[in-house]
């Protein structure tokens, strides 16, 4: 039904399938039966998301989205498996074979298990045996290419890479973290929407900012050193830029950051 309206109608959001229910329709967060049939349509690859208003999703159907030249042939288990791979190594570098296979599925992970051995027999993966008992599966190419630890701080998203995997950014960081505005207010440590600070090679504390749309400001709400800084001016110097970065992102225009300079005053 709901294919065969997007099919004569174009481009539609989950308000419009319903719009006698009106106590629910268009929260983006209704859990009834229409956002089911649009979720599974997506999955399936019969819908994709054309355009977002705010939080809310507009549907259309796939080729409609899609330009004329992609190829749109089911890929075998195997070439999935192979682009998975690919996808973790070039994100990753190094992991278990746990983190690699994480919410695969039995068939996909027999697949998997395939394309790793290949990449291991073609010396584009290197097995190691660490410290604690486990291999890890380490890119050669990585490896051999040398480190550079100055290039300054970073402000990194929740979903980054480095931080999606708990266990991982604990056994490589010695850093715990989770995004806190799922957590009730009063067992937050950290703040509401807390975001790690990598510098240089370290993950040295975490940082909770506001975007004030309205004045067009980023506020710093709290500030959280974890590890020990050599070079504090050096760090401040580097967080000031990237505050700028981060607010300019968030469409920003000044930085109201009275909680990091307090903190350097301090030290």
């Amino acid at each position: 039904e709901i294919l065969a309206r997007v099919r004569a109608e174009g481009k539609i959001r989950l308000r419009d399938i319903d719009k006698k229910n009106k106590k629910s329709l268009g929260n983006w967060w209704n859990t009834g039966p229409g956002r089911r049939a649009f979720e599974q349509l997506y999955m399936q690859g019969d819908l994709m998301i054309c355009e977002r208003n705010g939080m809310e999703k507009v549907y259309d159907l796939t080729e409609r989205c899609l330009p004329e030249n992609i190829d749109l042939t089911m890929p075998t288990l195997y070439e999935y498996a192979q682009y998975l791979f690919t996808n973790t190594l070039r994100a990753h570098g190094a992991f278990t074979w746990k983190q690699l296979v994480h919410l695969k599925k039995n068939d996909l992970k027999d697949a998997m298990r395939v394309v790793l051995k290949e990449q291991v027999d073609a010396g584009i993966v290197s097995a190691v045996k660490v410290a604690d008992g486990q291999t890890l599966y380490v890119d050669v190419a990585a490896i051999e290419q040398k480190v550079d630890s100055e290039f300054g701080l970073k402000i990194l998203s929740p979903f980054d890479n480095s931080l999606i995997h708990r266990d991982r950014l604990t056994s490589l960081f010695e850093f715990d973290y989770r995004i806190e505005c799922y957590v009730p207010a009063a067992k937050r440590v950290f703040g509401y929407f807390c975001l790690p600070i990598l510098y240089q090679d370290e993950l040295v504390g975490r940082i909770d900012c506001k975007a004030h749309r309205s004045v067009k400001e980023l506020e710093v709400i709290s500030l959280h050193l974890e590890k020990t800084v050599k070079d504090k001016e050096h760090f401040f110097f580097e967080l000031e830029q990237e505050l700028k970065l981060f607010a300019a992102f968030n469409q920003c225009l000044t930085v109201n950051d009275k909680v990091s300079k307090f903190i350097r005053s301090k030290n």
